[in-house]
């Protein structure tokens, strides 16, 4: 019995011997891998000939900034895609072997892009930064564009400050991705000036112009004539209840042009 044993036990050594010496090599059940970030993928690792599982093997990853690799069960590697880029993944077996999977980690593309203002009235001069946001909001590549359907009207920078430079006007601000093309747009109307009306105090009848008050214009207007018609001291009060900013305007450049003809008139005599 004892020499059947030994005799058995010497024929499984020699068996496993030959097979090992059969062994030329390792293989991975992927060799190529397209992943998007967050991918979770497990590849095995084979002897060769035969393609029976291999557990003694370790793992070489040339850049763990783009993917993990981990060994896991018998004879898998899970492999975790981190960032956009190219690693390789290489198991090492026992006997020197070596099988290596090439991974590309693929950005996250943009799907859309939004400007949050639809429209905008805006005076001529005026400037203002346009909001928007690229979709998804973890896209690789956010880069935008922006131009203007009509520059003698309004312009617009790199950055998506926009500037009317004509009145009374309209025209159209672009944005486009750089990654797909995808676009939106916003209207621009643009507008000499407009007022801007505050609401009065309880108790007040008269309505202020932030922009240029009542008191201004006539304080203004009251100066100019002082000096073109000094006999007339004082514009009565009911004139001065008529005066709104547009005739107020008009009398201080009208005003302004007779100061200085009547200058003029004055240095010839």
């Amino acid at each position: 019995m004892k020499k059947f044993i030994m005799l058995l036990a010497l024929v499984l050594i020699m068996i496993c011997n030959v097979a090992y010496a059969d062994i030329t090599g390792i293989s991975l059940s992927q060799s190529v891998l397209n992943l998007d970030i967050d991918d979770i993928v497990e590849i095995g690792v084979y002897e060769q000939p035969g393609g029976a599982a291999c557990s003694n093997f370790v793992v070489e990853n040339t850049n763990e900034n783009i993917v993990e690799a981990v060994k896991v069960g018998g004879n898998g590697i899970r492999i975790t895609a981190l960032n956009v880029g190219n690693a390789s993944i290489t198991a090492v077996s026992g006997g020197g072997y070596r099988a290596t999977c090439n991974i590309v980690v693929n950005p996250i593309r943009v799907t859309g892009v939004d400007i949050l203002q639809e429209e905008l009235n805006l005076e001529a001069g005026e400037i203002i930064q346009l909001e928007y946001s690229v979709n998804p909001t973890n896209a690789t590549n956010k880069a935008v564009k922006f131009t203007s359907t009509n520059t003698d009207i309004c312009l617009v920078d790199s950055t998506g400050k926009v500037r009317p430079i004509s009145a009374n006007s309209t025209a159209q601000i672009v944005i486009e991705t750089v990654d797909g093309g995808y676009q939106d747009t916003c209207w621009i109307f643009t507008s000499s000036y407009q007022y801007q009306m505050a609401t009065p105090p309880a108790g007040m009848n008269q309505v202020a112009i932030s922009w240029m008050s009542q008191e201004v214009i006539n304080d203004i207007v009251q100066r100019i004539y002082e000096k073109i018609l000094p006999d007339i001291a004082r514009i009565p009060d009911d004139i001065k209840k008529k005066i709104n900013p547009e005739l107020g305007i008009g009398l201080i450049v009208g005003g302004l042009l007779s100061l200085v003809f009547w200058n003029v008139v004055k240095s010839m005599d």
